[in-house]
């Protein structure tokens, strides 16, 4: 099996087999029960909690998200990626039965069974999950990438909605049982019925000695990964306070609260899209047209949300907001594809884990620029208004956008002086 030559690119041809379209269906419907964390949200409602509280817990998720996906390349390594999806199944039941049994228990209980083990849960069983499903389709990683993690968009619009109906007639206790089950049976439905493709024994020797097993430390030592990495880093900060705020930001502009829902559900089918159409962009142009196209679409909304809150439009912030959805949608199809052809297949899920760090480095990127932003506010302004705050806030996250557009720039030019092995 001939590669190509260029990490970014990474085309590879391979017999397609007709049981990787089962696999992708399963992959994706174990994303959706996965995505499931960003409802986050309305069970913090649910639970009433403040939203200190709700940020704590939903932030300390995130950090063992990326535990979970360190945990997924070692399991996965020594055993199997399904023993990993079998694992994330048993987290996800224990996090959320814990979750029904002690709903009123406060603080660290909810950090236990949701941050902790559900956290776990997620990040472990997104990386097996993508990075198993994505090998059946090493000629399509774009698309298979795409059909997956739009699985994972999704979830938080629909069973996060079914969730908050279901909550309203049952209760959250027997609600949270339910999920508690149906992750259960899913996940470990998947584990038993994904397959690794296999290898001819001369091919998994040539893979072998081309990309042997690649330690984290040494990973971190590259200096393209170090530019990705910052790269990621700073847009999902910039991506994260609107896309996290846009109702909140929306109604400052004047939107009623039901408009402002409306926007929200908006941003969150234009990211689902942006997930499906990075994964064709890449398979169609490659990783640095979708790396370039993803920068600028991001610093240009970010731009336009500020210009938004100057002039005092929730139509030009709506337009702005949609378009940045869109465009975060494209971010995990580029760690997703990088990852797979960085240290190449074998070392697929150890990368992942590693780039796919910096989504917790992400949230409290972007609480800190909220903090700052909140501190200037009182300098810049004499007296304050209603939307002071987001102006200083956006201006803030316009500079880190163009911190963003530096990185990109030293890392498309790093890599171009480059040769990887596939």
């Amino acid at each position: 099996m001939k590669a190509s030559e260029n990490v970014l690119e990474g085309k590879q041809t391979q017999q397609p087999s007709k049981r990787r379209w089962g696999y992708l269906i399963a992959g994706t419907l174990a994303m959706f029960i996965l995505g499931l964390i960003y409802a986050w949200s309305i069970f913090a409602v649910a639970l009433d909690l403040d939203r200190t509280h709700s940020s704590i817990i939903f932030n300390t998720m995130f950090v063992f998200f990326c535990v979970g996906s360190f945990i997924a390349s070692y399991v996965s390594g020594k055993f199997s990626a399904r023993v990993t999806a079998l694992v994330s199944s048993l987290l996800l039941a224990i996090g959320f039965l814990g979750m029904a049994l002690f709903t009123d228990k406060g603080i660290g209980i909810f950090i236990l069974f949701y941050s902790i083990c559900i956290g776990t849960s997620c990040g472990s069983g997104y990386n097996a999950i993508l990075t198993t499903v994505n090998l059946w389709f090493p000629e399509r990683i774009g698309f298979s990438s795409g059909i997956q993690l739009v699985g994972f968009g999704l979830s938080g619009l629909i069973l996060g909605n079914v969730a908050h109906q279901v909550i309203e007639r049952i209760g959250i206790p027997i609600t949270f049982v339910g999920i508690a089950i149906l992750g259960f049976l899913i996940l470990c439905g998947f584990s038993l019925f994904i397959r690794i493709p296999v290898i001819a024994p001369e091919t998994a020797r040539e893979n072998a000695e081309k990309n042997p097993p690649t330690p984290y430390l040494e990973m971190l030592k590259q200096p393209d990964i170090i530019l990705f990495y910052i790269w990621r880093t700073i847009m999902l900060g910039v991506c994260i306070i609107l896309v996290g705020n846009t109702a909140i930001d929306g109604g400052a502009l004047g939107l009623s609260a039901g408009a402002a829902a409306i926007l929200v559900g908006v941003v969150s089918v234009g990211n689902t899209v942006g997930r499906m159409s990075g994964g064709l962009l890449y398979d169609r142009f490659g990783f640095r047209f979708l790396l370039i196209l993803a920068t600028i679409l991001i610093t240009v909304s970010i731009f336009i949300v500020t210009g938004a809150f100057l002039v005092h439009s929730w139509v030009v912030f709506s337009i702005a907001a949609t378009m940045l959805g869109f465009t975060y949608g494209t971010l995990p199809i580029a760690t997703a594809t990088f990852s797979r052809n960085r240290f190449g297949p074998e070392n697929y899920s150890r990368t992942m884990a590693v780039t796919n760090s910096n989504v917790a480095i992400g949230s409290m990127l972007s609480m800190a620029i909220v903090y700052l932003g909140g501190m200037l506010e009182h300098q810049v302004f004499s007296v304050g208004g209603k939307t002071t705050n987001q102006i200083m806030i956006y201006v803030l996250t316009s500079v880190f956008a163009l911190f963003g557009v530096g990185a990109m720039a030293a890392f498309l030019k790093k890599t171009k002086l480059m040769v990887f092995k596939q």
